[in-house]
């Protein structure tokens, strides 16, 4: 017989028969999480107060509507030229669609501080254009989108026919004036043409001289979401890119 003690053993939760917790789905903003991690639900939570607050739109002063829909309207703020306060407004929506974006760019340390206002961050060029598509029911910001000038773009070639991997030839580049570096629209009301109507309002407004066609405007180095919206908004699938964009492959 050994004469090694035996280790005892300590039971660290109780089991009552209970099933495993399964992941929740929240039905209004799609974040999947756990309802009995504390972490998840004050993520969860934190989440619907952050969007609540930056994202419920009152009209600003000098507010430029650039179209109306029987659901919602348009409006856009220009970086250089549109009031302070507008400003603020821009950058805070800017800096939470960043964050549900995964983009790590820190807009302003201060974000209710005007002075910061003067100095834009470096990553939002002068004159670039705030576009927010604001729900008449619920007077809240659910589509955004980025557009910046730009002077030059590559067109996109895909490889083979799954349309997942694309290069394009570095040493043809066109001639264009604008590009989209963001755009975004709430989980709960997508599948609403939101994007796509706020593309319309940038080839319409951009520019002060004329409209752009769809195939005249750029997309920011786009995820797998972002070629298939310019594919579809373009008609095409040799649409334009740019912003160093990597030969994927």
């Amino acid at each position: 017989m050994s004469s090694k003690k035996k280790t005892p053993f300590k039971q660290l939760t109780l089991n009552f028969g209970q099933k495993p917790a399964k992941p929740n789905q929240c039905k209004e903003c799609g974040m999947i999480y756990n309802l009995d991690d504390k972490q998840d639900e004050q993520m969860h939570t934190k989440y619907h107060q952050d969007k609540e607050k930056v994202m419920k739109y009152s009209s600003l002063k000098g507010e430029k509507i650039v179209k109306e829909y029987l659901d919602g309207k348009c409006v856009v703020i220009q970086a250089g030229i549109d009031h302070k306060l507008a400003l603020q407004k821009a950058f805070q929506v800017l800096e939470f669609v960043d964050s549900q974006l995964g983009i790590n760019e820190k807009i302003l340390a201060i974000s209710n501080n005007l002075e910061n206002l003067e100095n834009m961050p470096s990553h939002v060029k002068n004159l670039s254009k705030f576009y927010f598509f604001i729900s008449f029911i619920s007077r809240k910001i659910d589509g955004f989108c980025l557009a910046e000038p730009i002077e030059w773009a590559h067109r996109i070639k895909y490889l083979g026919g799954k349309q997942t991997n694309f290069t394009f030839d570095q040493t043809q580049r066109e001639k264009v004036y604008c590009g989209i570096t963001r755009i975004w629209v709430s989980p709960e009301m997508r599948r609403k043409r939101i994007a796509s109507r706020l593309l319309e309002c940038v080839c319409q407004n951009f520019l002060y001289i004329k409209p752009l066609e769809a195939n005249e405007i750029a997309f920011s180095d786009p995820t797998q979401m972002g070629q298939c919206l310019a594919r579809s908004f373009t008609n095409s699938n040799i649409f334009l890119i740019y912003n160093n964009p990597k030969q994927k492959d």
